[in-house]
């Protein structure tokens, strides 16, 4: 930008290469959050021009209108007019959540993902449009799925149980305050979870009918909740024999299935995972994405496993399923498998704007995408009129719709720290799924079903009290330890399962 141009290193003669009419335009956010400065130097090449954020009453236009389409779009059976009176109480109150929320939860070194924006705004309203009026029939309804949604968003990426405390009794001040509900009469069963792959929503509130299928609604029957995730575990064994799942299905484990699959149903949904080995993030991954009946893809990587193997499996295993058969499908990686940080920036195009740039850059690749859009949409009216231009946008658009990104990543060492602040994009285009330290009754669940298999076990119930004690107080020592010693020992379920 100085000279016009650049000496071409390639060139054995190095000749000036000149840059004619070339319009540079650029954007970025403030300094600060692992965003760097840029130079007086640099900068005066441009006009600089700073966008404001906008004010409430902007906000508050742009998702009411949002909020009169989702009533108008899904007309029938159209939203009570009592829910439809909520709209602007849903809009100010998601709004003052947000703010709050922003200030309560500063980024920290530890907790470098604590950045809320407006995407976040976004996805609560989102998650607002997966339901119907079959489901949410009074204010009470609601109401409960617009705290789902807060707590799904914003909760959920919480690192420890005291932040997530914290946002819980400012939820529920909020409730009181803004909607003048009390969460313990309006939440009857906990954790509060909404799914449409559970039949709970029955017309006009009688269980003695037929449920309806496939509708977003309260998982208020905890048991039948239960007995269907059991019921498509049962499924996915008898589907994949080579690759058979022995889990155990307790509450936080289903709790994190549901989530996924929330996340994987929505459009445009891509998951982050965060979590250390062994918690599980890759089989419920897994069971999420079977209950959905999407495809999955996931990489193998060998000792010669490299840049262009990757493209390789981009463009023929992700891609063109997605774009030219219009498959649903989940792609699943793992941070081990992340073997070229180049990777990572692939990724972080496809959660941005749903494309690799130049991925197919073989003229032979796009010719024969273009044949095969065409063999498959030929009953389509009017498709055999597109021009190419055209054909490739909506293969693009395809791609975009039907890739779900879910990546499994440990909060352990820098390279965590290291990739979210190299690629906002994991932050900011996914729904960010912490999975904690496994609770009491998990431990005690996981322990019960793998001893039971041991014939005529002395004293079954003690010996599974004693592995619970010794993983709750192995961990209450580690934390002593990072408390005295300023160093981690982390204790992870993989131990759990290894002792018993």
């Amino acid at each position: 930008m100085d000279y016009g141009g650049w000496y071409d290193i390639d060139d054995p003669e190095r000749n000036f290469r000149k840059l004619i009419n070339v319009r540079f335009t650029g954007a970025m956010g403030p300094p600060g959050n692992g965003r760097n400065s840029i130079s007086s130097r640099y900068i005066r090449h441009f006009n600089t021009l700073y966008i404001e954020p906008y004010k409430e009453e902007s906000l508050k236009y742009i998702f009411s209108t949002i909020m009169d389409w989702l009533f108008l779009a899904k007309s029938n059976p159209p939203y009570p007019m009592t829910v439809q009176g909520m709209k602007d109480s849903i809009v100010s109150t998601t709004i003052f959540t947000y703010r709050q929320t922003a200030e309560s939860f500063r980024p920290t070194p530890a907790k470098s993902h604590y950045t809320f924006n407006l995407r976040d705004v976004s996805k609560i309203f989102q998650g607002i449009a997966k339901s119907s009026a079959k489901a949410i029939r009074e204010e009470n309804d609601i109401v409960k799925l617009w705290a789902h949604e807060c707590l799904r968003v914003f909760q959920d990426r919480l690192i420890n149980q005291a932040d997530r405390d914290e946002f819980q009794t400012q939820l529920t001040q909020t409730l009181k305050e803004k909607f003048k509900k009390d969460w313990d009469k309006l939440v009857k069963v906990e954790p509060l979870l909404f799914a449409s792959f559970v039949p709970l929503c029955f017309p006009d509130g009688d269980t003695t009918k037929k449920p309806f299928q496939d509708v977003y609604c309260e998982l208020y029957d905890r048991e039948k909740v239960k007995k269907t995730s059991e019921s498509c575990l049962e499924d996915f064994n008898s589907v994949n024999h080579s690759k058979k799942m022995n889990l155990v299905l307790f509450v936080a484990a289903i709790e994190h299935v549901v989530k996924i699959h929330r996340v994987i149903t929505t459009e445009f949904g891509h998951a982050l995972l965060i979590g250390v080995g062994g918690s599980g993030r890759k089989s419920l991954t897994e069971l999420a994405t079977f209950i959905a009946v999407y495809d999955i893809m996931q990489i193998e990587i060998s000792k010669a496993y490299n840049f262009e193997a990757w493209r390789d499996d981009m463009r023929q295993k992700l891609f063109l399923g997605c774009g030219v058969d219009e498959k649903q499908t989940v792609f699943l990686l793992n941070d081990t498998q992340i073997i070229i940080e180049a990777f990572l920036e692939d990724i972080n195009n496809v959660l941005n704007n749903g494309e690799i740039p130049n991925l197919y850059s073989a003229q032979e690749d796009i010719v024969g995408i273009m044949d095969n859009m065409r063999d498959v949409n030929k009953n389509v009216p009017g498709f055999k009129n597109l021009g190419d231009q055209e054909i490739w946008l909506d293969f693009i658009s395809k791609c975009k719709q039907n890739v779900h990104v879910v990546l499994a990543m440990s909060p352990i060492g820098d390279d965590f720290k290291r990739r979210l602040r190299m690629f906002p994009s994991l932050v900011n285009c996914c729904a960010i799924d912490w999975f904690l330290e496994w609770p009491e009754q998990a431990l005690k669940s996981v322990a019960e079903h793998f001893l039971k298999s041991v014939d005529d076990l002395p004293e079954f119930d003690g010996i599974v009290s004693i592995c619970v004690d010794m993983q709750m107080r192995v961990t209450k020592l580690s934390q002593t330890y990072f408390l005295e010693q300023r160093r981690h020992y982390y204790v992870t379920p993989t131990s759990y399962l290894v002792l018993i």
